[in-house]
């Protein structure tokens, strides 16, 4: 743990608190100007919020997380060199700058796509790849497959992370789980990824105290969400890094995919969803089962816990893969607890609202007479009163 203490200069933990209360600061300000310039999230027929709140969670994320990547620079962090750390930050700003376009004045998907795709490709070529991927004794080579692998590690990570965004403290929560379990698997791996994670993590920690504010509450924003799928994505490459080698740990990348179980089971949906009713799978819609779950009565603590749990679990069920340790047994039990828990909730309520909804539809289709317009017997009669 010395060589991670060493590059920062003062142990990590006083670095942490530093980089946390500066982040205090940084969402302040942050949310002061988008207050004065009027950069908000304004409510509509898909979303849920009833009052406009302003979209400064990544500008608050961002500039604490500049402040590190000046001192990983100038310290010469482990594993660290220019091109690295040069194509790192270009790729981080021109995330970030992408999100905040959106949110200040809006992009087509196709145009954020692409972007996310060339932002992806100089970390591909920096060495931030999935060259090979290490189980235990066995070592499974991507060769040609690295670039597209890659490309689509970083885009998912990215896209599932912004595209989840639609309810308080649904992605933050999924992107704190996955950091923190990077963060304890980049310490046990003595890797810098673990100060870093939880570093960042910190950060998040910040952002959602801000993000359950009652009125003055504020939302990650585009470029909130995009960045932190992207922080979720590097630091899993750089924990997974092994020493000598070519090549990444599998447990390492099965930790964030794990914490996003949930959240990439949505997307999946969504995709599908969106094929099959012919409509462009970028298209925005208020179907995701967040959604449809708010619409079954849950209330949005519920749901939130939904989408923990099964990310939680699945991240204790990869951790207990690789140890030996007496507890693994109950570990195993309690994930396998909270998976079924989170199943059976989610699917009582699904299929609650999938028959009110073909109740609904058959109620519809019954014929019914128009309100205030009498029946023919009632027209004939008044008119034959008139008559006599």
């Amino acid at each position: 743990m010395n060589a991670i203490v060493g590059w920062i200069g003062v142990p990590w933990y006083v670095l942490a608190l530093g980089i946390v209360a500066m982040g205090y600061l940084a969402q302040e300000i942050s949310r002061a100007f988008c207050e004065d310039f009027g950069l908000k999230d304004y409510p509509n027929r898909r979303k849920i919020h009833g009052f406009p709140v302003p979209v400064s969670g990544g500008p608050g994320l961002f500039l604490p997380l500049l402040v590190l990547y000046v001192i990983w620079m100038v310290r010469g962090a482990p594993g660290l060199d220019l091109l690295r750390g040069g194509a790192l930050g270009v790729a981080s700003v021109g995330i970030f700058a992408t999100g905040f376009v959106d949110d200040l004045k809006g992009l087509t998907a196709r145009r954020r796509l692409w972007i996310q795709g060339a932002m992806a490709l100089i970390l591909w070529l920096a060495g931030y790849r999935l060259d090979a991927i290490h189980f235990g004794g066995w070592t499974l080579d991507l060769a040609v497959f690295s670039l597209p692998i890659t490309l689509f590690w970083f885009l998912g990570f990215m896209n599932t992370s912004n595209l989840v965004d639609g309810m308080d403290g649904l992605a933050g929560g999924i992107n704190l789980i996955a950091l923190v379990a990077i963060g304890v698997y980049g310490f046990a791996a003595r890797s810098v990824a673990g100060p870093i994670s939880l570093i960042i993590a910190g950060l998040v920690v910040m952002f959602l105290f801000y993000n359950f504010g009652g009125r003055r509450k504020i939302f990650l924003g585009d470029s909130g969400s995009l960045g932190l799928g992207l922080c979720v994505a590097v630091m899993a490459i750089v924990a997974g890094r092994v020493e000598g080698a070519v090549g990444l740990k599998w447990v390492a990348l099965g930790l964030p995919v794990a914490a996003y179980t949930f959240g990439i089971t949505d997307v999946i949906y969504a995709i599908i969803r969106r094929c099959r009713n012919g409509t462009s799978p970028f298209t925005p819609d208020s179907h995701h089962i967040h959604h449809k779950l708010l619409r079954s009565g849950m209330a949005q603590g519920q749901i939130r816990a939904l989408f923990y749990f099964p990310g939680a679990a699945m991240t204790l069920l990869v951790a207990t893969a690789v140890t030996a340790r007496p507890w693994v047994p109950v570990a195993l039990g309690l994930a396998a607890g909270l998976l079924v828990m989170s199943g059976v909730i989610a699917l009582r309520h699904l299929l609650r609202l999938q028959t009110d909804d073909m109740k609904t539809d058959r109620e519809s289709r019954v014929p019914r007479p128009r309100v205030g317009t009498p029946k023919l017997g009632e027209r004939r009669a008044v008119a034959r009163k008139v008559a006599s």
